[in-house]
């Protein structure tokens, strides 16, 4: 979210770039518990990797008179976090524009066979991310086609990386029996991302 179009606040729920704070619902006993973190902005805000699609959020929502998730958390909370309702100069990507840069074709039909039933029951494994991300860093804007020995590196590197997200991933996903049930004794959400960078303040 851009700063300057929204005020973000204790109960937002997701981690952008304008987010303040967020909060977590868990569980713990039975009882269901709220944890509030203080500092949630995005930790690759600024820098060179942060998303153009981030930085100009809710620009494109605005433009295509599509519902903010600023104005979803007033609609439950209250309070006012979308300040602005003027579109920004931004230019939505669609059609060909998309391909390549946020929408991507996977080159072997072969190779997702099982993966997008799994993707779409929600029980995707390290592996099958894997080589959904690897496609997708080896592709090209514009283009259907994917660079063979980028996908070979970006693969293997995924598949070696140790990242906290990986191992919060893993906690969470085994605090709970199955997807969209609650979990009987969730973890506290410090500990889970335990070995993650700091997060700056704004």
């Amino acid at each position: 979210m851009a700063p300057e179009l929204c005020l973000s606040g204790p109960d937002d729920a997701a981690v952008t770039g304008g987010c303040k704070f967020v909060t977590i619902f868990a569980t713990r006993g039975g009882e269901l518990r709220q944890f509030v973190t203080a500092t949630s902005k995005c930790r690759i805000h600024g820098g060179d990797l942060y998303p153009d699609a981030c930085n100009t959020y809710p620009g494109e929502n605005l433009l295509l008179a599509t519902e903010t998730e600023c104005e979803r958390v007033e609609a439950v909370h209250g309070g006012r976090r979308l300040l602005d309702d003027e579109p920004p100069d931004v230019s939505p990507l669609f059609g060909p524009g998309a391909v390549g840069e946020r929408v991507f074709a996977h080159p072997d039909p072969d190779r997702v066979t099982g993966r997008i039933e799994r993707f779409r029951d929600g029980e995707l494994t390290r592996e099958d991310r894997a080589e959904f991300v690897a496609v997708a860093a080896a592709s090209s804007p514009g283009t259907l086609a994917v660079n063979d020995d980028r996908y070979e590196q970006a693969l293997e590197r995924i598949l070696r990386a140790d990242s906290w997200v990986g191992r919060a991933i893993d906690r969470w996903g085994g605090a709970a029996d199955a997807v969209g049930e609650r979990a009987a004794d969730a973890p506290e959400p410090g500990d889970v991302e335990d070995g993650a960078p700091p997060t700056p303040g704004w």
